[in-house]
Parts: C-alpha cells; sequence; structure tokens
C-alpha cells in the first residue's frame, strides 16, 4: 500500500506495463505515481528516468539524467549552443552534444550529471535507451575515451 497505491498520471496509465518491464530488465525502481525509474543500469551505468508534468498535471516531457561516476572534471561550463565553450574539451565532444541534443528539449551537462529532456509522454522507456547510450558515449568521451563501447 503506500506510496505503491497511488496511481500513475492518467495519461500514462496504458504505459504502466512497458514501464514496468523496462525497471525489471535494467533492475530499477519504479515509483508508479509519478512513473519515475531510479538506478536503471545501462552499460554499468546508472540512469533515472522520469516523467515531467506541467502545472495542470499534463506529461509535458521525460527526463532522463545518467549519473557520472566519476564526476567530470570540467575545465568550464559546457553548453551545446556555444561552440567555444567546447575548445577545451576532447575532440568530438561538441558534434556528439549536438547530435544528442537535436532529438531533445534540452541537453544539460554538469560534473555529476548528464541530463536530457525529450518532449511528450515516454510509451515505452526502453525506446530511450538509444539516447541513454549516447548520453554515456559523450560522458566517456568528455572524460577522454575515445572508445565507442559496445553498442557502436
Amino acid at each position: 500500500e503506500g506510496i505503491d497505491a497511488i496511481p500513475p498520471p492518467a495519461a500514462m496509465l496504458d504505459a504502466l506495463p512497458a514501464w514496468r518491464a523496462f525497471a525489471a530488465a535494467m533492475g530499477a525502481r519504479l515509483t508508479v505515481g509519478s512513473m519515475a525509474l531510479r538506478d536503471a543500469s545501462i552499460d554499468g551505468a546508472s540512469f533515472d528516468v522520469w516523467t515531467v508534468l506541467g502545472k495542470d498535471g499534463d506529461v509535458t516531457g521525460t527526463r532522463v539524467e545518467l549519473k557520472v561516476d566519476p564526476p567530470l572534471v570540467l575545465r568550464a561550463p559546457l553548453d551545446v549552443d556555444v561552440a567555444a565553450s567546447f575548445v577545451g574539451a576532447p575532440p568530438g565532444c561538441h558534434e556528439l552534444a549536438v547530435a544528442l541534443r537535436a532529438a531533445a528539449r534540452r541537453l544539460e551537462i554538469r560534473p555529476e550529471v548528464l541530463a536530457v529532456e525529450v518532449p511528450g509522454p515516454t510509451r515505452d522507456p526502453a525506446d530511450l535507451r538509444p539516447r541513454m547510450i549516447e548520453m554515456l558515449v559523450l560522458a566517456r568521451r568528455l572524460r577522454g575515451d575515445r572508445s565507442p563501447g559496445p553498442y557502436r
């Protein structure tokens, strides 16, 4: 009972089975009332995914956060819209960030977290897996690792 008894937002009710399946497959904890996943494990990294609600309770987007561990060492804040902010970053980082941002409403790069927000509801969080892999590749590249990883 308690928090587990809170239903998902009405617009996400039909998506609940897919969110449960993804949570089980990725070893994540699902909070149904907020349609949020905590600690989804992909390629050894930990991701949080949650549904973003507007003021009136409508689903406005989905936020995906990669917990960067160890944290990135950034010489200066990185802004995907300002190519010059990537001057000190390893080669290819700005291009990866631009590609990641292309399908997202927002991209944040901070030492402890790399986050994207995609518009609208996510019916199946498994659809976000390619974006999660792109986030992981960017985080690794920002650390100086040039290997593409097992997914490329």
